[in-house]
């Protein structure tokens, strides 16, 4: 157990030092229409990405963080039946088309969990080679491997399929589902960020508590919107049409003038903060008519770098920015940030792994197939299950009751 405690407080040591920046664009889901792309010279005005302009709320049922505070519960059908520890350590693989910050983090988690089941883990990168990738299955299998996280998207899945079935892999899908894109249809059981309630989430907190954070009531026709996004990734594409349907549900009149989606898709690092920085900076620049702005990032670097620029250009007290994941935000307030960036809609990465660590433990045991796993959860006319995993918006005066919730979440796996 003290091992398990060493390893969990530098756990949470690397949770707060690595940035959850999204996926790697070759392990994402199926990338749609990008949206209308801004470059910094001209970003675009748009509100034809949403397909209608009212939309109806989606059910979002957010908890109020306080000491007593836990993350919200999902089952995931998993306990040892046994002590882990009474057989002999299993070796699972992680397979990766490239490492990120949160695929690491992802890793790390994953191996914390080998800790409490008797596992150990390694984490394989193909470069962005796709016969390597398909290669780093088939030689981690002929090596002994007992099972493997894959992590594949659309464009990868069936090679993956292919090397799995012919040797009969158990594994699970890691950060994105692998899915038919012309039917919707889920190929596969896995787990992820639920993404369109995320950015819907995100503005209706911006909206809400706009006169709360600034001192002055919300006026439509004075604040400009942005969104910022990489829009070759589908899964930030869902993000951001969650944010702007949910202004539109309140304010569809200013969609068309006051949205600007901001692509950085031409930008040789089209992650990096420094991008976000320039393109939110111009468009500032190039709209002086607005007197603030409500800023949405699809991932933390975008609202970092957003929210720089905000405050650089004397918009500070008039503006708010939100995103998904508040990693990178908790780090700021921890060494004493009050500005325009306020929150945060949170998915912690513990209960990512956990979710398809149980998964994969009981397609391993046999307990269940992919097509039987987690049918409590499953959509109306799907094959499969992808869990949409919760989240909770995360304020500065409650951020350490949200760590120590995670911490006890991490303390209480598996028991």
């Amino acid at each position: 157990m003290k091992k398990v405690l060493v390893i969990l407080l530098a756990i949470l040591m690397l949770a707060s030092i690595a940035a959850c920046s999204g996926d790697d664009p070759v392990t994402t889901q199926p990338a749609g229409d990008p949206g209308a792309p801004g470059t910094p010279d001209q970003p675009a005005a748009t509100g034809g990405d949403t397909p209608d302009a009212q939309q109806s709320p989606p059910e979002i049922n957010l908890p109020v963080v306080d000491a007593n505070f836990e993350v919200p519960y999902v089952d995931f059908g998993y306990k040892p039946s046994s002590d882990p520890f009474s057989r002999e350590q299993l070796q699972l693989a992680h397979i990766v088309m490239m490492h990120s910050p949160f695929t690491q983090l992802m890793v790390d988690m994953y191996a914390l969990m080998g800790e409490m089941l008797n596992y150990s883990i390694d984490s394989f990168s193909s470069y962005r080679d796709f016969d390597m990738f398909l290669n780093l299955i088939e030689t981690n299998h002929g090596q002994g491997a007992d099972a493997m996280v894959i992590e594949g998207d659309f464009t990868t899945q069936d090679g993956i399929f292919s090397v799995t079935g012919e040797y009969g892999i158990v594994y699970m899908p890691g950060l994105s589902p692998f899915i038919d894109v012309p039917t919707g249809k889920y190929l596969r059981p896995s787990a992820v960020m639920d993404s369109y309630k995320q950015g819907w989430a995100s503005m209706d907190f911006m909206l809400d508590n706009y006169e709360r954070y600034t001192g002055r009531a919300f006026d439509p026709s004075k604040i400009g919107f942005m969104t910022i996004e990489f829009g070759i990734i589908s899964d930030f594409n869902t993000r951001r049409d969650g944010a702007i349907d949910a202004y539109a549900a309140r304010y569809g009149e200013y969609v068309d003038t006051n949205h600007f989606n901001l692509d950085t898709s031409a930008e040789p690092n089209p992650m990096a903060a420094e991008a976000a920085y320039t393109y939110a900076a111009n468009t500032i620049a190039a709209n002086p008519g607005f007197e603030g702005w409500l800023m949405f990032g699809v991932a933390e670097d975008f609202a970092d770098g957003a929210s720089r620029a905000i405050e650089d250009m004397g918009y500070g007290d008039t503006s708010l920015v939100t995103c998904t994941a508040a990693t990178m935000l908790i780090e700021r307030w921890k060494s004493g940030y009050e500005g325009c960036w306020v929150a945060g809609a949170e998915t912690p990465a513990i209960q990512w792994s956990h979710a398809i660590i149980s998964g994969l433990f009981q397609l391993l045991e046999g307990t269940a197939t992919p097509e039987t796993l987690w049918p409590e959860y499953r959509e109306p006319g799907q094959d499969y299950t992808v869990i949409m995993l919760p989240f909770t918006m995360i304020e500065r005066d409650m951020y350490e009751d949200y760590e120590a919730a995670v911490a006890r979440y991490i303390a209480n796996l598996f028991t």
